[in-house]
C-alpha cells in the first residue's frame, strides 16, 4: 500500500527546503586591486613655434607633428623663417619661398597658409597664421602650445628663465 503525502507533509518539505537554501552563507563583496593595463604609448611629439609682430598684425608660424619627423624637417621650418620678407607698404602681403617638396594651400581663415609635404597618410604641415594684436601673449600662447603637447603651464621661473635666455 502507498503512502500519499498529506498537504502538511509537503509544507513541512517545502519550509525546511526554503530553510536550508536561505541559510546558505551570503557571498561577501570582495574589493582588490588589479593592474592596470597600460595604454598604448603615443609617439613623442614635438612642436616648433614662431611668433613674429609686424605693425598692429601678430604672426605665428608652426610646425608640429611626431618628433622625429618635426626634427628631420628643422632645417625646412629654418629655411622657411629666413625667408620670410614683411613688406614695408602696408597691405602688402608677406612672401616666403616654400621649403624644397613643400607645397602651399592658402586659407582658410585665421589661417593664411598651410605649408605642407609628404602623403596624405603621413603629411606634415607648417601654418602661417595672422591675428590681431590681442593675440600678442607670449605665456599665453606658450601655455596654450605645451596644452596641445599634453603639457601642463610653465611655472613663472620656468618662464623667466626661457624668456631671458631667448
Amino acid at each position: 500500500m502507498a503512502c500519499k503525502p498529506s498537504g502538511g507533509s509537503c509544507l513541512l518539505l517545502c519550509l525546511s527546503l526554503l530553510v536550508l537554501i536561505g541559510c546558505r552563507e551570503q557571498e561577501q563583496i570582495r574589493s582588490y586591486l588589479a593592474p592596470k593595463e597600460a595604454l598604448p604609448e603615443l609617439p613623442a611629439r614635438r612642436m616648433l613655434a614662431v611668433m613674429v609682430r609686424h605693425g598692429p598684425d601678430v604672426w605665428f608660424f608652426k610646425f608640429e607633428g611626431r618628433k622625429k619627423d618635426v626634427s628631420a624637417h628643422e632645417a625646412d621650418f629654418d629655411a622657411l623663417l629666413h625667408s620670410v620678407h614683411f613688406p614695408d607698404q602696408e597691405g602688402a602681403p608677406i612672401t616666403w619661398t616654400n621649403p624644397p617638396g613643400w607645397r602651399r594651400r592658402m586659407g582658410p581663415p585665421p589661417r593664411f597658409a598651410t605649408l605642407y609635404t609628404g602623403p596624405k597618410s603621413k603629411r606634415l604641415e607648417i601654418t602661417i597664421t595672422r591675428l590681431g594684436p590681442e593675440a600678442a601673449d607670449v605665456r599665453q600662447n606658450l601655455d596654450r602650445w605645451r596644452g596641445q603637447l599634453g603639457l601642463g603651464p610653465l611655472s613663472d621661473a620656468e618662464f623667466n628663465q626661457l624668456v631671458n635666455n631667448s
